[in-house]
C-alpha cells in the first residue's frame, strides 16, 4: 500500500467488548481505508459494499471470505440486508461501516446519515469510531504519489445498550450521531 501508518490510543480497542456486536464507523477518505482499518483495529471485519464490487472475481471472493454485507445502492435495501447479516451471525457480528456522506476528497468531514447508528441501538452493540486522515493519495491519486502518512486514531468505544439505559427517550439521529460526528471532527 505505501504507507507509514501510524496508530493512536489503540489501548481503545481492550475496551471493546468484541463478543457483543461490534459496528467500526470511520471516515471514508479512499479504497484503501479498508485494509488500512484491519491494520489499525487488528481484526478482519466484514464491511457495507456496493454489490458491483463482487463483479470483480478476485474482490468477489474476499469479501465473501471477511463476512461484507454486499448491497445494491440503486435498489436501496441496505438496511434489510445488514439486519440479514445480523440475524445471520449471530451476537458476536462485526461490520466496518462509513456512514453515508463521510466520502471526501478534501479530508472533511460531512454529514451522516443515521443507519449505522439505528442498528447499533438495534443491536445493542458497541460503536467504535476511527478517524482515518491521509489516505485519499494511497489509492486514490496513486499514479503521483509516493510512500504515504496515515494517520488513524481509535475514539473510545461507545456501549450503545448503556447510552440506552441512562437516557429513556434515546433516538439515535439525536442523541449518537451529532455526539460521534463531534467526536470525529
Amino acid at each position: 500500500l505505501r504507507v507509514d501508518l501510524t496508530i493512536e490510543n489503540q489501548a481503545e480497542l481492550g475496551k471493546v467488548d468484541w463478543s457483543r456486536p461490534v459496528f467500526v464507523v470511520g471516515n471514508h477518505n479512499s479504497f484503501a481505508d479498508i485494509p488500512i482499518v484491519f491494520l489499525a483495529i487488528q481484526k478482519t471485519v466484514g464491511f457495507v459494499a456496493k454489490k458491483s464490487l463482487s463483479r470483480i472475481p478476485f474482490l468477489n471472493f474476499w469479501m465473501h471470505k471477511i463476512g461484507c454485507v454486499l448491497v445494491n445502492r440503486e435498489k436501496g435495501g441496505a438496511a434489510k440486508a445488514v439486519r440479514k447479516a445480523i440475524a445471520e451471525r449471530g451476537k458476536s457480528v462485526r461490520i466496518f461501516i462509513f456512514p453515508e456522506g463521510t466520502r471526501s476528497k478534501t479530508g472533511a468531514l460531512g454529514v451522516f446519515k443515521s443507519g449505522v447508528f439505528r442498528f447499533a441501538c438495534e443491536n445493542d452493540a458497541i460503536l467504535l469510531p476511527l478517524v482515518i486522515k491521509g489516505s485519499g493519495p494511497v489509492w486514490e491519486r496513486r499514479k503521483d504519489s509516493g510512500r504515504c502518512k496515515v494517520d488513524v486514531k481509535v475514539l473510545a468505544p461507545i456501549d450503545v445498550m448503556e447510552c440506552r439505559k441512562e437516557n429513556e427517550k434515546f433516538d439515535p439521529k439525536v442523541n449518537l450521531l451529532p455526539m460521534v460526528h463531534r467526536l470525529m471532527e
